[in-house]
Order: C-alpha cells, then sequence, then structure tokens
C-alpha cells in the first residue's frame, strides 16, 4: 500500500531575515551619506581647483586663453578632465552641480567597493556594514606625509581611482582576473601614476597565493628597485632651479618626513599584521603580507633613488610612496571587520562606538582647521562666507573672459584664504603661483622658466607703490590685480570688502 507524499513546506522567512535583504544598499547609501556629511565639500580648494579649472576649460574652450598651460598641466597626460567635462555636456549640467554630483558618485562608488571587499572576505552583511561605517568616517584621514587624503573633499581623478582600485582588489580575491584587469585600465586612463602605484598591491597580492610566495615577493621587489634603478641612472642631473622646485616639495622625500608620518606609513602592516594573528581566514593574511611588502618596496625606492642629494629628482617626482595609498584604504576595509572581532564580545559595542566617536572627532576638526574660514559643505547656490572666494565670484561675474589677472604668488597659503583656487572660482586667467603652479612646474621642466618668472613678479605685489607695481605687470598683459584690502592703492578697485580688493590697472 502506497503512503501519499506530503507536500514540503517552505520554512517563513522572518521579519528580520526579510529587512536583511534591504541592508546592503541602506548600509552603501548611509555609508555615502556619512563620508559627505564628515569630509566637508570644497570644490575649488587645493587639487580641486586644478580638476575643476581643467573641466571647465573642456566645457568652454574659451576659458583661460592665456596662460592655458597652467590649466592643463597637471590633467593633460589622463582622460579624467575631458571625460568629466563629456559627461556634464551630455546631461546639460552646468559646472557647480555636476562637480557636486561626480563627488557624490565617486563616494557611492568607493562604499559599493568597500561593501564588496568585506563581503567576501567576512560573508556576513554586519562586517560589511561595519567595513562601510568606518571608511566613511575615517575617509578624511591623511594618508602619512604623501600629502594625500584617502578621499579628497572635492572632485579629482583619485575620486575614481580609489573606487576602481577597490574594485581591482574585489576581483582579484574573487579570482576574477580579467574584470580585476579591466578596471585598472580604466584606472590608469583616468590618473596613471595612482593606478600604477596602486598595482603594487595587487601584484603582491597575486604572488601572495602561490606556495613559494616569499621567492616570488623578492623577485617583485627586485624587479621594482632595479628598472627604478635603471631610469635613475638614465636621467639628465637637474639644473639649479628644477632642484629648487623639488625642494619645495617636501612630501616627495622620505627624509623630510616627520617621525609621526612615518609612523603613520608603517602602522597600518603593524595593525594588519596583530589582527590577522587570530584570524581564521587566510584573506586578511593574504592582505596583511602585500600590504607590507608593497609599504616595504615604496620605502626602499624612495630611500635609494628620492633622495635630497640624488643627481636627479626624477624618481621623486613620481612619488612611489604614493603606492600606500591602496595599503591605507585596505586597512581601514579589513582593520574594521578584524577589530570587531577582537574585541571583547561583552563590550564590543561600547569600544566600537567609542572608537568611532574619536575617529569621527578627529576627522570634522582635521577639516575645520583646514577650511576655518569657509562653509563645511560649499554647495552650489549657498554665497560664501570666505572673503577671498567672495572677490574671486565678483571676478566671475563682472569681468571678461579674456582678462588677465596677477595675484601675490603666496595667496593660496594666506591664512583664511583656506587654499581656494584662483582659476577655479573664477574661470579667469592668472601669472602662475608658487605652489600648486610650482607643483606643475616640477614635473614638466619646460614650464620651469616660465613659472619662475610669473613668481617673481608677483611675489610681494601687496608692499610695492602703484608705479612699481603697473610696470612690472603691464608687460605680461595683465589687467587687473588682486591684492589685501590693507594695501595702499590710487588704483580704481571696484570691489573691496575686509580682506582683499581687485583693482584694475591703469594702462
Amino acid at each position: 500500500m502506497s503512503t501519499a507524499t506530503l507536500p514540503q513546506v517552505k520554512p517563513q522567512k522572518t521579519i528580520w531575515q526579510s529587512l536583511s535583504l534591504f541592508l546592503p544598499p541602506v548600509a552603501i547609501c548611509g555609508s555615502t551619506l556619512l563620508a559627505f556629511l564628515l569630509l566637508g565639500y570644497h570644490p575649488y580648494a587645493e587639487d580641486g581647483g586644478i580638476y575643476s579649472a581643467a573641466i571647465a576649460a573642456h566645457m568652454d574652450p574659451t576659458l583661460f586663453p592665456k596662460e592655458h598651460v597652467w590649466v592643463e598641466g597637471h590633467t593633460q597626460l589622463a582622460w579624467f578632465a575631458p571625460a568629466a567635462a563629456s559627461l556634464l555636456r551630455a546631461f546639460h549640467l552646468p559646472l557647480e552641480a555636476g562637480l557636486l554630483l561626480l563627488h557624490i558618485l565617486g563616494l557611492f562608488a568607493t562604499m559599493c567597493a568597500v561593501w564588496r571587499i568585506a563581503k567576501h572576505c567576512y560573508g556576513n552583511k554586519s562586517s560589511s556594514t561595519v567595513a562601510c561605517l568606518v571608511f566613511a568616517i575615517g575617509a578624511g584621514l591623511p594618508v602619512a606625509g604623501t600629502s594625500l587624503y584617502l578621499i579628497d573633499p572635492y572632485v579629482t581623478a583619485r575620486s575614481f581611482t580609489t573606487p576602481l582600485m577597490l574594485f581591482a582588489v574585489a576581483f582579484l580575491l574573487e579570482q576574477r582576473w580579467q574584470r580585476s584587469a579591466a578596471v585598472v585600465l580604466i584606472a590608469a586612463a583616468l590618473h596613471p601614476l595612482m593606478a600604477f602605484w596602486g598595482t603594487f598591491l595587487l601584484t603582491f597580492l597575486v604572488v601572495g597565493r602561490n606556495r613559494n610566495r616569499l621567492a616570488l615577493s623578492l623577485c617583485v621587489s627586485g624587479a621594482a628597485l632595479a628598472a627604478t634603478g635603471v631610469v635613475f641612472a638614465s636621467a639628465a642631473k637637474d639644473n639649479a632651479l628644477l632642484h629648487t622646485l623639488a625642494l619645495g616639495r617636501a612630501y616627495w622625500f622620505l627624509s623630510q618626513w616627520a617621525w609621526y608620518e612615518v609612523f603613520g606609513a608603517l602602522a597600518p602592516c603593524m595593525l594588519l599584521w596583530l589582527l590577522a594573528r587570530g584570524e581564521a581566514s587566510g584573506t586578511l593574511r593574504s592582505i596583511t603580507r602585500a600590504a607590507c611588502w608593497t609599504t616595504g618596496t615604496a620605502f626602499l625606492l624612495a630611500l635609494s633613488f628620492a633622495r635630497l642629494d640624488a643627481h636627479t629628482s626624477t624618481i621623486a617626482k613620481y612619488q612611489p610612496l604614493r603606492a600606500l595609498h591602496l595599503v591605507f584604504a585596505m586597512f581601514l576595509v579589513m582593520g574594521a571587520g578584524a577589530l570587531v572581532r577582537v574585541l571583547p564580545q561583552n563590550r564590543r559595542i561600547v569600544l566600537f562606538a567609542a572608537l568611532c566617536l574619536a575617529l569621527t572627532t578627529g576627522v570634522v576638526s582635521m577639516q575645520q582647521m583646514l577650511y576655518s574660514a569657509s562653509w563645511y559643505l560649499e554647495v552650489p547656490g549657498r554665497q560664501s562666507r570666505n572673503e577671498w572666494v567672495q572677490a574671486f565670484a565678483w571676478i566671475r561675474g563682472n569681468t571678461a573672459k579674456n582678462d588677465f589677472f596677477a595675484i601675490d604668488a603666496d595667496y593660496n597659503s594666506v591664512p583664511g584664504e583656506d587654499a581656494q583656487g584662483f582659476r577655479a572660482a573664477t574661470l579667469r586667467s592668472v601669472l602662475p603661483d608658487r605652489a600648486k603652479d610650482g607643483g606643475i612646474a616640477s614635473v614638466m621642466p619646460s614650464l620651469a622658466a616660465d613659472w619662475q618668472n610669473g613668481v617673481e613678479i608677483q611675489t610681494g605685489l601687496a608692499t610695492h607703490l602703484d608705479a612699481s607695481r603697473e610696470h612690472r605687470l603691464h608687460a605680461m598683459g595683465v589687467k587687473w590685480v588682486v591684492i589685501a584690502a590693507s594695501t595702499a592703492t590710487h588704483l580704481p578697485c571696484p570691489f573691496r570688502n575686509n580682506t582683499v580688493q581687485v583693482c584694475r590697472l591703469m594702462l
């Protein structure tokens, strides 16, 4: 006698299991918003000014008719600026709104990559959520003494190379070699230097999977040292001006770093090693080994060839210590999940919350110190409270596109200026400054003489009499000068506030 087969009843999902399906998008979007709020947003500051001016020039080729080379100098070897400009044109977005959208998109892509790496390594959504949270809080941290932030509070090519290189790591861990190579190539098109140094960590991750990983890692490090040595030996000797320019970039030289910067560069490897000791998974140990080999190789290259007494600054200007950027990113991704596991279970939430609070306080305090005279979020449509930016906004709205300006060569290091870029904020041509344009001249020797001439002409503008000031600037075709409000002048100055005045030269 046969018995009837009872139908299989699928187990009902609990409400918490159902809600967990929404955890990834909620965690990623929430972390993106948190990173945006904690980082702040300063679209024309520091490197953001360089990239936003380059994007504007691609959107409107009539901008910057004079000294255009200073606008495209840092970006001409990469596709980021023209690609960003094409994207904004395609969607009919104005520059300010487009920059904000690109910034948020870069943050979102970064959080997606962080989630994917953590999910692969720890296998659960809670650890991925923790990784995204910690990464969002620590996104504004400086990368030792490299003059880089983990994530910039403005749009640069790094806004997209960082998530791309993190996705390359994720694909590598998943053994999707072709996808990993593809995103590295895209990153190289956007920012060749960051992609190149980022491949060191990827390479050490690959060889770390082999049983002969020690020998292979030594071979990779040795090959990097030998290839760099060949480039170093064949490079021409720097002239006096190029040597002076290199000396102005202290972050190029490890010997110029403060002790706490050196310690900060080594700390991620040391902490990862301590966390990896109690980790059952081999992934964290593999990443730790790759991070240590990358850091060691970068230090070796810098100490051997990026020296102050070297005959050339060729290796120094390629900044091998930028390899630490991806190491720092992986430290936050992996360290967050591993740290939570080693915390005492009965105090885990309290200790983790205290750590996040301390990190948040540090990041916010640093951002407020760096941009003390500006709004924390300089979003489109909001009038700036920075009086330098107010002057720049007046210039943008009340002068012609082909007008040529002069401003003190050290203007972006004046207290209260907050490193706001003149070209980006005004969309007008200006003689080269000492800091940012000096960086361009240091990697493009053909511009060094023009940079030196422009800096000499603009040095001490506020201390010169009108006749001397006009005599120095007329020959350069300058029509306007931006000087401190306290500077005595008989020139007509249609804009003036408590800090700065914009004056027209008498032709």
